[in-house]
């Protein structure tokens, strides 16, 4: 999106429909990347409270793939607003 290969809304039509595809494989690395596009897009929007739930998502599955819980200190970003 940094390169204006797509818009915002572009973004977020793209992530929601690769998310039920992803939850039906149980594909947790995949969904780590949707919830991540989905709460840029929502930053962008300033909407906090889809933000916040698109981060802790992103944690989640994050966490059931294996990855180290590093930088989870960003979700206070949207819940302090």
């Amino acid at each position: 999106m940094d390169s204006g290969e797509c818009t915002a809304d572009e973004l977020e039509a793209l992530a929601m429909a690769a998310r039920p595809l992803l939850e039906a494989r149980g594909d947790d690395e995949g969904l780590v990347h949707v919830w991540e596009a989905l709460g840029a897009v929502a930053n962008m929007h300033s909407r906090l409270e889809e933000w916040a739930n698109a981060l802790e998502q992103s944690l989640l599955h994050a966490r059931r793939a294996g990855h180290p819980m590093v930088g989870s200190r960003a979700l206070c970003v949207p819940l302090t607003f």
